[in-house]
Formats: C-alpha cells, structure tokens, sequence
C-alpha cells in the first residue's frame, strides 16, 4: 500500500479592502436643509463672555426627538453657502465650517450644559450642532452596488477650478445606492454634431474624461467626494458615474 504524503494546506490570506488616504478628508462638510432643521443649537456661554474657547462651558438646546444624554459629543458648525444644483436649480443644502466639537453635560428642561473640546475658529452663539463623527484620514474602496449618475454641484470653499485633494459635493447618495468608498469617474459631455456623411444624422462625440473621485462621505442625498486622480481641471456641473475599483488599486 502506497500512502501518499500532502502537503500542509496552506492558509488562505484575505488581502485587505484597498484604501486611500488623505490629509484633506476631515476637512469636509456638507449639509442639507433637512439636517439643518433639526440640528441643535448653542445658546452661548454660561459666563457672560465675548469670545467662546476650548474649556468654556455653555449652553445648549436642542428639538423634540433628539435624546441627548450626557457625555455625547457634538460638532460645532456655521451654515455657510446656499448649494443650488447646476442643471434644475433646486436647492440641495449648504456648505458648513466646522467650528469645533463640544460633549454635553446634564440637562435642566430644554436646556443642556456642556464643554467646549476643541476650537478650530471663532465660535458664536447660535452656531449649530451635529452629532460628532470621528475625522478620518483613510477610506476604505469599495464597490458600487450598480450604475450611479450624477452632477459635481459644489466644492470645500467655493473653489471652482478642482484637482487632485479637492473636496467635492455630489448630487447622489444613500437613497440612490451609493456608499462610502464608492469610486466614481468624473466627465464632461462634448457634445452632439451633424454627420458630414450621412446628412439627416447625429453624431454624439465621446466624453471628455476629466479624472477619478472617492467618495468620502455618503448623505441620504447628496455626497462628499475626493479628487483623487485629475486629469483636467473639474468644475461644477460636471457629471459623475461609478466604477469599479481597479483605478486605484496600487494607489494609496
């Protein structure tokens, strides 16, 4: 009898999702009306002070149905730009500047105690609150569950001429099957022509590829995105489309 010796079975290695990294990620932000509406607010400072810094305590409020409770975290914002999408002209939300974060303390009523963490800039009563998400600096790529279309709508201050680390605002998100790390090709349509040969015909030219997005931040409506491979200038009213994930694969 012949016993045959098998070698030991190797152990199936499971690389890692692919990820990007950035510095230009935590500096996002991007809300709509309907977040806005229900954000919290900070009424002001418990000492009757001027300027708001890190260490204060102050008071804050929020509406009905938001179960604040002790120790919680907030980010400190200000909305800024009114977004009207490139081609309806609906209003999608606003462009926000992150302020600083705060933990709140115990509640008296409506009103809720609580202590400023961190300051990026100036921070007035009034500012607005949203539920604290941890700053990343990495995103891990993921696959789109289906096709997605889309416009580029706006852009981290204002800019208008993007590249490579700008930060961008889509007009598609949760609710139209897109996710965080989902890869998207960024193009420009070039137009449609009259057939020289065929006269009573149209010509589509093919689209101008304009560069690679991740995006970094998925909304119920609208996205946060980075520019992560720019081969001509973008600009808002661009559009957009997912695909798969092999651009970036070997680029982190």
């Amino acid at each position: 009898k012949v016993v045959v010796l098998q070698p030991p079975t190797e152990p199936v290695v499971v690389p890692p999702p692919p990820a990007y990294a950035s510095d230009a990620i935590p500096k996002a932000g991007f809300i709509s009306d309907e977040e806005i509406a229900f954000a919290g607010v900070l009424i002001g400072p418990k000492d009757e002070k001027v300027m708001i810094n890190e260490g204060d305590t102050v008071f804050i409020s929020f509406g009905d149905g938001e179960d604040v409770k002790p120790g919680d975290r907030f980010t400190i914002f200000k909305s800024g730009e009114a977004i009207k999408h490139p081609v309806s002209g609906k209003k999608l939300g606003n462009v926000i500047e992150m302020l600083g974060s705060l933990t709140a303390g115990e509640a008296s009523g409506e009103v809720t105690t609580a202590r400023i963490d961190t300051s990026f800039k100036e921070i007035d009563a009034g500012s607005k609150l949203k539920r604290f998400v941890e700053p990343v600096t990495e995103v891990v790529i993921t696959e789109a569950e289906g096709p997605v279309d889309g416009y580029v709508v706006a852009a981290l201050e204002h800019t208008e001429q993007l590249a490579d680390s700008n930060i961008i605002y889509i007009d598609r998100g949760t609710s139209d099957g897109v996710a965080t790390g989902n890869v998207m090709r960024v193009f420009r349509p070039t137009g449609i022509v009259n057939d020289p040969i065929r006269k009573d015909k149209k010509l589509t030219l093919p689209m101008l590829e304009l560069g690679t997005i991740i995006v970094i931040e998925a909304g119920e409506k609208t996205s946060t995105a980075l520019v992560v491979d720019s081969l001509r200038p973008i600009v808002w009213g661009d559009m957009v489309s997912t695909v798969g994930t092999e651009r970036l694969l070997g680029k982190k």
